[in-house]
């Protein structure tokens, strides 16, 4: 029961008849009170309404989640043969004008998703009385449900895209979904992720063309800021470093949870412009992407033509459209994860340093360890009857820290459902797919369930958490349980990816093929085989891994 929630805890007897799967791509480290709340309530309503009101997805309702020991696990809601048979027509009817304007479909999503944004970003936290910023922390807290109710309504679309791999491909062109040419029809493409990137690397340039490598390279990422403010290069590059935070600027320290944003602390940024210093400034998806683009088209025709002419036409629409789910998967997170989060975040944050001027928390970040009403609740009070917070967010600290150290499974529940449950939410093989054999079948030491083409050696760099990426040094070999948007810039210095967890869309696998970087991912025991300093193989093509020489 963590944190004192016990709604959505995982019950064995009940819950144990079906598969669940981790999210530990997204809830490492643990998610604290407050997000855990939002990511078991409002991201699991999104889900639902997603799948639901906008795809109705044939063979799947939606995701149900459960939390053990800290861990968030997710499941399909499938249904029968007979209901699915009644769904189809309707999800047809829905996928209709999205299969002939996918982009179309996603401006206007982006669009109304810029416009909640705009609407409550305006409001002036530093100066709002409490109780006004309690309602102001509801409707950033509604607005960032809204949000994840069309974020997600965005994964009935990418069950279609998984559809098009898992299915349709093998049906009429004899393609499997472990296949190189995958890979090679999803690359390629700009995305607002790799613009994000790429002006990242125009500041590391423009940083090297004024000389301030070495103030960068010298000095701590809090340091670097107040040191270039004394010079008169140093406040030029810092105006652009502020016109891009203001495009940006609401990218937090990880993928989810309510963290710290490069807008609150700009020297965030830092260790990431360092990374392209590294590299000279060069944004490496730029360099390939032409090449790239002109081997996706090459593959497309040649998987056309393994399609009977009579399903052509049907085929390649289906295609572009799977090729156009590149944008919703990465431009989500700008429009979606990084603005809910911050408008939710800048609310219970404000609230936070009212609570710690009262004396009543300790620190306002120790607004995270409640839960929403208990955010809400002082604020409505009078100042002489309102409770010490302190106890309670000292218990949960406890808490969360301890089960942080807890071993989480991938998998819980009946794992012999994992098939089926794939089969019929296709969405989860974005994380949730398996290797394509055993490693001794095949005569390699780690084997995956999907990737980016290419073959590459190289010494290795065992990463488990975001935290530790500074030990990474140029050329190695990344290998980690999975990435996540704020891991990017890193791809910018690795010859080679491994990743634990992965699929055919998921964010390890995307950047990997725009970066033009052999990868394998997917491969549920790569941290656990390959240690730090071996000399590895990773072949992108053939999704295997070999251990050439320990470390």
């Amino acid at each position: 029961m963590p944190y004192g929630r016990t709604l959505y805890d995982f019950d064995e007897k009940r819950d144990g008849r079906v598969c669940w799967y981790s999210t530990a791509q997204w809830a490492t480290p643990l998610f604290r009170p407050l997000y855990l709340e939002f990511y078991e309530v409002i991201m699991c309503q999104g889900m639902k309404t997603g799948f639901e009101d906008i795809v109705c997805w044939p063979t799947c309702r939606g995701w149900n989640i459960r939390n053990l020991n800290g861990m968030t696990y997710l499941t399909g809601i499938v249904v029968t043969d007979e209901e699915a048979s009644k769904r189809e027509p309707i999800f047809r009817e829905k996928m209709a004008p999205v299969i002939d304007d996918p982009l179309g479909f996603w401006e206007v999503y982006k669009a109304q998703l810029k416009q909640i944004y705009d609407d409550h970003i305006g409001f002036d936290v530093e100066n709002a009385s409490e109780i006004k910023l309690g309602y102001y922390f509801y409707e950033c807290w509604f607005a960032s449900g809204k949000m994840q109710e069309i974020h997600i309504a965005l994964a009935g679309i990418y069950m279609a895209m998984i559809s098009f791999f898992q299915t349709i491909c093998a049906d009429l062109a004899g393609i499997v979904p472990s296949d190189p040419r995958f890979g090679k029809l999803m690359s390629g493409f700009d995305t607002m992720l790799f613009r994000a990137n790429k002006g990242l690397a125009d500041l590391a340039s423009r940083a090297i063309d004024l000389g301030l490598q070495d103030l960068f390279n010298t000095l701590k990422p809090e340091e670097v800021l107040s040191a270039l403010e004394e010079s008169d290069t140093g406040r030029k590059w810092l105006r652009e470093f502020q016109a891009y935070l203001e495009v940006y600027g609401t990218r937090g320290v990880r993928m989810q949870d309510f963290t710290t944003t490069w807008l609150e602390k700009p020297s965030l940024a830092i260790p990431d412009i360092k990374r392209m210093m590294a590299v000279g400034g060069v944004h490496a998806p730029d360099m390939v992407r032409e090449d790239l683009a002109k081997e996706r088209e090459e593959t497309a025709k040649e998987v056309l033509a393994l399609v009977p002419s009579e399903q052509r036409d049907w085929f390649e629409k289906l295609m572009r459209f799977a090729q156009a789910s590149n944008f919703w998967i990465e431009d989500h997170a700008v429009y979606g994860d990084y603005y809910s989060y911050y408008l939710a975040r800048r609310a219970a944050l404000a609230l936070g340093k009212s609570y710690a001027h009262r004396g009543v928390l300790d620190d306002p970040e120790d607004i995270f360890f409640l839960h929403h009403n208990e955010v809400v609740f002082p604020s409505l009070q009078v100042r002489h009857i309102v409770p010490d917070l302190r106890p309670l967010v000292k218990s949960r600290k406890e808490e969360w820290e301890a089960l942080a150290k807890a071993e989480h499974p991938i998998f819980i529940g009946d794992i012999s459902q994992l098939q089926e449950l794939l089969v019929k939410d296709p969405m989860l093989a974005i994380g949730a797919a398996m290797p394509i054999a055993k490693p001794e079948d095949v005569g390699a030491d780690v084997v995956g369930a999907t990737g980016a083409p290419g073959v590459v050696e190289g010494i290795a760099r065992v990463i488990l958490s975001f935290d530790d990426l500074a030990q990474l040094q140029p050329g190695e070999i990344l290998v980690t349980p999975f990435t996540a948007v704020p891991w990017t810039p890193s791809f910018t210095i690795i010859k080679g990816l491994v990743t634990d967890i992965g699929g055919n869309a998921c964010h390890s696998t995307i950047v990997a093929r725009e970066f033009g970087i052999p990868a394998v991912t997917g491969t549920q025991i790569g941290t656990q085989k390959i240690k730090t300093g071996d000399r590895i193989r990773v072949d992108g093509n053939l999704l295997r891994v070999y251990i050439l020489e320990r470390a």
